[in-house]
């Protein structure tokens, strides 16, 4: 099952692309991390197919 996790500092962003995501005919698991670093924790143990992030956020940018 392909994967998708989403970045953003927002918790708006988040409920938005997650809605979208879910929406895909695919049916992706989809995770969501408002902090950049547990996103990155969480990256170090999972292999997402793909990730979106928001580039202005606190402690790290989205680059």
């Amino acid at each position: 099952m392909p994967s998708i996790v989403i970045v953003d500092d927002r918790v708006t962003n988040r409920r938005i692309l997650s809605r979208l995501a879910s929406e895909l005919e695919t049916k992706p698991d989809v995770e969501t991390f408002g902090d950049p670093i547990l996103a990155l924790d969480w990256l170090e143990q999972n292999e997402p197919d793909l990730v979106v992030t928001d580039y202005k956020m606190p402690n790290l940018d989205g680059a």
